[in-house]
């Protein structure tokens, strides 16, 4: 979390109540190590390779510049808290546009597979989901940072001045436990 809170005071130009209350919520409630793995670090649907027929079946997974060995729960966080459903409040633009269909499975769906055939602990995954959205608002508001700068005229990077804290926010909605 040091690390991640450091980068964001480095380019951070406004305050970011919901940024700080998240970072609060983690460092209260670190959970126990459990044993490593391989951390893919930017696990979702984009970076996945589909087979060309059904039944629907991951045949590679690409972009594994961030990878490393820890707890990979840090992966299912991400994939998690980036996944939208029909019933949230609001989604985080772009992530899940097939959210709410009936043919794809919800977050409470995607946490009971993985635990089939998983041996990990699966007790403190709220923790993981504001983790991986609390990174993604840091890296994010670098990006807000560089468009408010005048480096960068990425239209993205300017909705960024409230998806910053939308992101913040809906990993508060994590901290609550009312996500799956």
């Amino acid at each position: 979390m040091a690390r991640w809170l450091g980068q964001l005071e480095k380019y951070k130009t406004r305050p970011l109540p919901e940024v700080d209350e998240a970072a609060a919520w983690l460092a209260d409630r670190v959970p126990a190590a459990q044993p490593p793995g391989v951390i893919h670090g930017d696990y979702k649907l984009d970076n996945v390779m589909l087979a060309p027929q059904l039944p629907v079946e991951i045949v590679a997974v690409v972009d594994w510049e961030q990878s490393t060995v820890g707890d990979p729960l840090v992966d299912v966080g991400w994939v998690l808290g980036l996944w939208a459903e029909a019933t949230d409040a609001a989604s985080v633009a772009g992530v899940a546009p097939f959210a709410g269909r009936a043919d794809v499975p919800t977050r409470r769906e995607l946490l009971d597979r993985y635990a089939q055939d998983s041996r990990r602990d699966l007790s403190n995954v709220n923790y993981y989901c504001v983790l991986g959205l609390f990174k993604l608002a840091c890296v994010m508001e670098g990006s807000y940072a560089r468009f408010r700068a005048g480096t960068s005229d990425d239209a993205y990077f300017a909705s960024l001045e409230r998806g910053v804290p939308a992101l913040a926010q809906r990993a508060l909605e994590f901290a609550q436990g009312d996500q799956f």
